[in-house]
């Protein structure tokens, strides 16, 4: 054999080596199935806590020049989505809930909780945590701030930022759970 007839074969085993391992990957993980809600409707998560958004909106301009002193500083152009939800446990048992993997989604642009906006907008209750944990039956209430600079977004996005169709992602996988949020002006 010739060496391009080699290096042939050697290309088309590593080809078809890599496509089997593709597909066997796909069908031992399909792709997550949806399960939505609306402000208001609550989502089963974890079949131990019912978490519902109350309301959403975005800090005024004044409160954002509070929370947010450093980024501005930095000229940085800031906006904050804080959402607020109700956390209950339905369960029969204590459980803990990892709020802080909740995501703010909106097209192809994500981002998580802000802890320091988190911390001041919550000061008031002792009992706030990103990851509580509640008796059967307890329920929680807090605000969860997502803050966006403009720097992630197209310039023509920017100006239209508050208008977007948001969703608070609770969970990926397997099935991907998220709140469709109308929070704009």
């Amino acid at each position: 054999m010739t060496k391009k007839r080699i290096i042939a074969v050697f290309i088309m085993l590593i080809a078809g080596l890599s496509a089997f391992r593709i597909v066997s990957l796909n069908l031992k993980y399909p792709p997550s199935a949806l399960e939505a809600r609306k402000i208001d409707e609550s989502i089963i998560y974890k079949d131990q806590f019912e978490i519902t958004v109350t309301k959403c909106a975005f800090m005024k301009n004044d409160m954002i020049e509070s929370y947010f002193k450093d980024e501005i500083e930095l000229g940085r152009d800031v906006k904050c989505l804080v959402v607020d939800i109700t956390i209950k446990n339905i369960s029969d048992q204590a459980g803990q809930i990892e709020v802080n993997s909740f995501i703010l989604e909106t097209g192809a642009w994500g981002n998580a909780i802000n802890l320091t906006a988190f911390l001041q907008l919550n000061e008031d209750n002792d009992n706030v945590t990103l990851v509580p944990t509640l008796k059967a039956g307890e329920e929680i209430s807090m605000k969860l701030p997502f803050s966006m600079i403009s720097q992630h977004f197209k310039e023509n996005q920017w100006g239209h930022v508050e208008s977007r169709e948001y969703f608070l992602t609770v969970n990926l996988y397997p099935v991907k759970q998220r709140i469709q949020l109308y929070c704009g002006s």
